[in-house]
């Protein structure tokens, strides 16, 4: 078969198992590509299969048939939520009208002869919505106060992120690993410690998963369910079939054990080889938003992994043109040499000063500088003034010479920290243009310092078992890693979204201050068979939020994991709390 068919119907089989997200329909579209001729390593990653299984379910398909890859009884003792059982307790539940797992317990055991335990008749209860049995009130009640009410005002934007693909147990995780980064809960188990009935509803649970739950889960997230969400939460409806101008850097997750042997990477801040991972966002630098994520181990370098990630994004978005700005990291001839080949890519990369490179930068004649002042320099009275020269240069692995801005620093005494050179594949953009465009790469070292200090972006769920057969080689586990790490970077873009919609004072401030000003404020939940009002207190910022409230409004957005109940957002008639003026004199007068 030739390739360009095989290339078309892998992608015609990862469109259909994206629709239809099943296991064994997984295997067998991966069996039937090996039968047209396509590798067992493509059918494999286009079925989200490992090699090795692929290998021995075909060799048990060649043998037995249908029957060898089918899905086998399982052994042990028969479950006790047989479809009677679940008949009997919906029974009970409208017959009683009571959704009381005791009640219902004693009753079934008395009646039926089945003992079965609270708690699996209230998962029961949950899983097949029971309540629904019972006689709608058509009174509204109040289920309780929240402190994080400022979450719902983001529920337009989580509902245009999240795909519609995954299921009740999956949404549930990542409604509450958003709502964590949000509010700032860092770790998993400090969740015991957090009773808010606003965030547990937020995440379509009655109460908000503990710590071991949600590791349980992460843990049972089939990897292919991670690839699916990954692909539909990329923001690529907002940048399809454009020209993309993106920056690409590393952020080093250091890991502090001894149990295992990890690779080491030379950390940022700290100066020294620590044992890490490493995280490479792209960053839309007109938006400021992220649109990828690569994770691998420490040893990683930029140079390896930039042109998989600029592949992935020429392939995701659909890019005519892409320009990329990168870090000293991406530095390597080959690199450049194949960067340069790609007639859709135009990359701006800063160089470092070897001393080969420096020989030929230190040739350049006087007569080819001119002077250069940086942008955050020019309104100032006395700003210092650099050289900058337009030349070629020849590295190793780059088999023709590299067009060059070279930034001369006249006051410098170090041989190394002299030049300042910038090595691109853009041939008419004038050099002072493309040194004024060089330092908005800084714009995602930024992005980084808020994810870590408001999105706490460095607590990661580990890539390493503690308990390694094989501690000198531990195994790289990456697929809890990544999937938190993205629900992280979601939630710095829907932040974005956020104050970009509001826009005035809030267009430029970071996600700490909008939590802090926004998100940190107390409500009442009161809820009805078709609405779910969050009622704000009056606080500070009501003022600007008034056009907000109407927008959400009026837009009527239905939750879905809250029974399609309409959202609407309300102030409360007075505030819940004593005036001023009453405090001082009941505190502290005479």
């Amino acid at each position: 078969m030739p390739e360009k068919t095989q290339l078309v119907l892998v992608e015609a089989v990862k469109g259909f198992l994206a629709a239809h997200p099943d296991s064994t329909l997984r295997l067998i579209m991966a069996i039937f590509l090996c039968s047209l001729g396509v590798t067992q390593a493509t059918a494999a990653a286009s079925s989200c299969v490992s090699t090795r299984y692929l290998r021995s379910r075909q060799q048990a398909f060649e043998a037995n048939g249908l029957a060898g890859i089918l899905p086998k009884p399982k052994s042990g003792r028969p479950p006790k939520l047989t479809p009677n059982v679940i008949g009997w307790i919906s029974a009970l539940v409208a017959r009683l009208g009571s959704l009381s797992p005791g009640l219902i317990c004693q009753r079934l055991a008395e009646e039926h002869h089945v003992k079965l335990c609270q708690k699996s008749i209230g998962k029961v209860i949950a899983d097949y919505h029971l309540s629904d049995l019972l006689p709608q009130k058509s009174q509204e009640e109040v289920i309780g106060r929240t402190f994080w009410a400022g979450v719902w005002l983001l529920v337009p934007f989580l509902l245009e992120v999240m795909p519609k693909v995954i299921g009740p147990r999956t949404r549930q995780l990542f409604l509450t690993l958003m709502a964590m980064a949000l509010v700032g809960i860092k770790r998993r188990f400090h969740l015991r410690d957090v009773h808010d009935v606003g965030l547990a509803t937020l995440s379509g649970t009655p109460e908000l998963l503990d710590g071991s739950t949600l590791r349980n889960r992460l843990r049972q997230l089939p990897a292919y369910i991670v690839d699916l969400f990954y692909r539909k939460t990329q923001p690529v409806q907002e940048f399809l079939k454009g020209s993309l101008w993106v920056s690409i850097d590393e952020h080093v997750v250091t890991r502090w054990t001894d149990k295992v042997r990890l690779a080491k990477t030379k950390h940022p801040t700290r100066g020294r080889l620590l044992p890490a991972d490493k995280l490479f966002y792209a960053f839309e630098l007109a938006k400021g938003k992220l649109l990828s994520l690569k994770v691998t181990r420490g040893s990683v370098r930029l140079s390896q992994a930039c042109l998989s990630i600029l592949r992935g994004l020429k392939a995701t978005y659909r890019a005519k043109s892409l320009r990329v700005l990168l870090d000293a990291g991406a530095y390597k001839g080959s690199v450049f040499s194949r960067m340069g080949r790609m007639k859709w890519l135009t990359f701006l990369a800063k160089a470092i000063s070897y001393p080969n490179s420096r020989k030929q930068w230190e040739q350049i004649p006087p007569e080819a500088y001119s002077d250069y002042i940086r942008p955050d320099e020019r309104d100032s009275q006395n700003p210092k003034v650099y050289k900058i020269a337009d030349w070629q240069t020849k590295i190793k692995g780059c088999g023709r010479p590299l067009r060059s801005i070279v930034i001369l620093d006249p006051s410098e005494k170090k041989p190394a920290k002299k030049y300042t050179v910038l090595f691109t594949s853009d041939p008419s953009t004038p050099a002072d243009k493309l040194a004024d465009e060089y330092p908005l790469h800084w714009g995602q070292e930024n992005c980084y310092r808020v994810m870590v200090h408001d999105l706490s972006l460095d607590a990661l769920p580990k890539s390493y078992h503690p308990n390694d057969k094989q501690p000198d080689r531990p195994r790289f586990f990456s697929k809890e890693l990544f999937f938190v790490a993205w629900v992280k970077a979601l939630a710095y873009n829907l932040m974005v979204t956020f104050r970009t919609r509001l826009g005035g004072p809030y267009a430029r401030q970071t996600v700490g201050t909008l939590v802090r000003k926004l998100l940190c404020c107390w409500a009442t939940l009161v809820v009805s068979p078709t609405e779910l009002k969050v009622i704000f207190d009056p606080f500070r910022e009501q003022p600007y939020l008034q056009d907000y409230f109407q927008w959400v409004n009026s837009q009527r957005l239905k939750i879905p994991w809250l029974k399609d109940r309409v959202l609407v957002l309300q102030w409360a008639a007075s505030p819940q709390e004593m005036p001023l003026g009453r405090r001082r004199i009941l505190l502290f007068s005479g």
